[in-house]
């Protein structure tokens, strides 16, 4: 088949119009890759190559927009695609191209997002919890939680239990301090620390 007509559309792609009628859809990486151009002749299996290709393509795009929207983990990243009915094949090949472009960084995206549960008032125990369901390895979560001291989330817990106590006025100070720990606890927060806190 020959390649009649190449026109460029509004993405970064060109449709290819073929002798036997058919038109492609492909990226302009695939066009470039296999110096597709007007009067070349292609046959059935190149065009299987090039469909592949291009299917390829807009899995990958679709992943870099997903990850362009927020820092996201390897295991979201990889879940959004097999959503997306990504073959498994290519599952891989992405999230290698997402690490080497840094868009993938699971330590980094741990670690703010660690930080920011943190300054939500969230103890070491859930911290580890939230960060886990995201998919972090065991390793990067222990790394991360060896990175805090237990005098940063004492800190934390005082705050709560200042903010906290005035929602529990018309307790004596002994429920109040039971009902206290037991939100503290609640919050991911060791039973040493958050009994520390209420002192």
């Amino acid at each position: 088949m020959e390649i009649l007509k190449l026109s460029k559309t509004k993405s970064d792609c060109y449709n290819l119009e073929l002798s036997n009628n058919e038109v492609l859809k492909l990226h302009e990486d695939i066009i470039i890759k296999y110096r597709l151009t007007k009067g070349k002749i292609i046959d059935l299996d190149l065009i299987d190559i090039l469909i592949q290709e291009q299917l390829y393509f807009s899995f990958y795009n679709k992943a870099i927009s997903y990850s362009l929207k927020g820092m996201k983990s390897k295991f979201q990243i990889k879940h959004y695609l097999i959503t997306k009915e990504c073959p498994k094949e290519y599952i891989d090949q992405i999230i290698d191209k997402l690490y080497d472009l840094k868009l993938i960084n699971d330590l980094k995206y741990a670690n703010t997002y660690a930080n920011q549960l943190i300054k939500k008032s969230y103890g070491k125990k859930m911290i580890e919890a939230k960060l886990s369901q995201i998919g972090i390895s065991s390793e990067i979560i222990n790394e991360i939680l060896i990175s805090f001291d237990n005098e940063m989330y004492l800190d934390y817990a005082k705050i709560i239990v200042v903010k906290q106590r005035k929602n529990y006025k018309k307790y004596d100070l002994k429920e109040q301090n039971n009902k206290l720990v037991k939100y503290l606890i609640q919050r991911g927060y060791s039973t040493d620390i958050a009994f520390k806190a209420i002192v």
